[in-house]
C-alpha cells in the first residue's frame, strides 16, 4: 500500500540529513482506511524508542499525500544480504546469525513490553517478522522496520475478520487460524529466520504456498540437523523451542530466547558482536565510504542545490523498484523514489530516485508515459518557484 523514497530535509539553519519517507500509493490516498493503516503504524513506531527499530519523525495522514518520515537507515535488508552470499556459495557463520536474531529479538521484546500513556499494555504484535524487514547497516548495526500490518490494542480493528497481514512464509500458526495474537507469535517468526540463518535453507522447501501452510499448520516441520550436518544439538533444541505448533511450549517472549542464544553462545565460546557483521557488510557491499550519508547529501546538493525557501513542488506519482532478486528468499523492496518534494513542519524534504534502480517490466509502457509527464510537471513547478521566491 506504500510507496518508500530516500529524502533530504532543507532546514533553516542549513542543517540537512537523509530520511525515509513512505506514503501512500496515488490510488490509496483518498481512501479513508488506508490512511487510517498508515496513521496506526505512526503511532506505534512513535511509542517505541530502541536502538534496534527505526524512529519515526514526523506524519502528516490528513493530508493530499498522507505520508510519515521515518529515520534513514544507510545499509541493506537481510534478504538482500542472505541473496548476495547465496550469488556466492556463502553463508553467514554461526556468530552472526546469533548476533543479528539477539538483536531483532531485544527490539521485539521492547515493542512487545510497550505501555500506553495510562499503563496499560500497548499489545503490540509486529506480525511480520521476516528478512526483508530487517534492515543492516554497514557498521554491523541491525534494525527491526515495518510496523504498518503490526497489531495494538488501540488498531485491533484494522484487520478484517477472514484476512491475515504479512509474508506468508513467516507467519505463526495462530495467524493463519485467526486466534487471538501476542507476542509468541513473533517469536515463532523469529524462530524461523533463526532456522533459515543457520541452517543456510529455507525452512519449508514446498513452491506452493498452500502447501507449505498445510505442513506448517500440521506441526511437521524439518529439523535443523536433517538439513545441516553437525548442527550443534544445544542449538536445535532452541530452535526447536521457538517453533512449536502450541505457543505455551514456546519461549515465554522474545528476551528469553535471546537470553538462551546468548547463553548458547557463551557455552560455544563464540563473540556476538557487530564487528564481523560490518566486515561482512563490507565485503559483500563495498567499504563503508561508499555508504556514507554525507556523500549522499552533497550528491543531492550538488544537483538541487538548496532550493529556495517554501518551495512546494508536488512528488511525481510514478515509483520504480528493483526487480525480484535470486536467492534463497522472497522478493524485496528496495528503498526508491522519483525526483520531487514536499512541505512539511516548515521543512522541505526532497524526493530522490536511488541510483541502483531498475525499473521492472511492469513500469513500462502507459507507466513510463505517465512517468514523464510527472516529471515534467515537477520541472516546471520547480522553474516557476526558482524565478518566484529570491534566493
Amino acid at each position: 500500500m506504500g510507496e518508500l523514497y530516500v529524502a533530504r530535509t532543507v532546514g533553516s539553519d542549513g542543517i540537512n540529513q537523509l530520511v525515509a519517507l513512505k506514503r501512500l500509493r496515488p490510488a490509496l490516498q483518498t481512501t479513508p482506511d488506508a490512511a487510517r493503516q498508515l496513521l496506526g503504524e505512526a503511532r506505534i513506531m512513535a511509542s517505541l524508542r530502541h536502538p534496534n527499530i527505526a524512529q519515526i519523525y514526523d506524519a502528516d495522514t490528513q493530508g493530499v499525500c498522507p505520508f510519515i518520515v521515518m529515520e534513514y537507515v544507510q545499509g541493506e535488508n537481510l534478504g538482500a544480504v542472505l541473496a548476495q552470499l547465496g550469488a556466492r556459495g556463502r553463508g553467514l557463520s554461526l556468530p552472526i546469525a546469533l548476533w543479528i536474531i539477539c538483536n531483532v529479538a531485544a527490539a521485539l521484546h521492547h515493542a512487545h513490553q510497550a505501555r500506553n500513556a495510562d499503563g496499560s499494555s500497548a499489545g503490540i504484535v509486529h506480525r511480520d517478522v521476516c528478512p526483508s524487514n530487517v534492515l543492516i547497516t554497514s557498521d554491523g548495526h541491525v534494525k527491526l522496520i515495518d510496523f504498518g500490518v503490526a497489531k495494538a490494542v488501540q488498531r485491533e480493528h484494522d484487520t478484517l475478520p477472514g484476512t491475515i497481514k504479512g509474508h506468508v512464509r513467516y507467519l505463526s500458526p495462530e495467524q493463519y487460524l485467526g486466534g487471538d495474537l501476542d507476542g509468541r507469535s513473533d517469536v515463532f517468526s523469529l524462530g524461523i529466520v533463526l532456522f533459515e540463518l543457520t541452517t543456510g535453507t529455507r525452512w519449508l522447501r514446498e513452491r506452493d504456498d498452500a502447501k507449505a501452510v498445510q505442513v506448517m499448520l500440521n506441526g511437521q516441520y524439518p529439523r535443523p540437523s536433517e538439513r545441516r550436518a553437525g548442527y550443534p544439538e544445544a542449538l536445535e533444541t532452541i530452535v526447536e523451542r521457538a517453533l512449536q505448533r502450541n505457543r505455551e511450549l514456546r519461549h515465554d517472549d522474545a528476551r528469553a530466547l535471546q537470553r538462551e542464544l546468548e547463553e548458547f553462545a557463551a557455552s560455544q565460546q563464540l563473540t556476538l558482536s557487530s564487528i564481523a557483521l560490518s566486515e561482512t557488510m563490507q565485503s559483500l557491499f563495498g567499504p563503508g565510504e561508499t555508504w556514507s550519508t554525507q556523500r549522499l547529501l552533497n550528491e543531492l546538493s550538488a544537483k538541487y542545490g538548496q532550493g529556495p525557501r517554501n518551495q512546494i513542488v508536488a512528488p511525481a506519482s510514478a515509483t520504480l523498484r528493483l526487480d525480484p532478486g535470486a536467492g534463497p528468499q522472497p522478493a524485496l523492496e528496495e528503498l526508491t523514489g522519483s525526483a520531487g518534494e514536499v512541505q512539511q513542519s516548515g521543512q522541505t524534504l526532497r524526493l530522490e530516485r536511488s541510483s541502483n534502480t531498475v525499473p521492472p517490466q511492469e513500469h513500462r509502457g502507459s507507466r513510463s508515459r505517465e512517468a514523464v509527464v510527472a516529471l515534467l510537471v515537477v520541472a516546471a513547478l520547480a522553474s516557476a518557484a526558482w524565478w518566484m521566491f529570491p534566493r
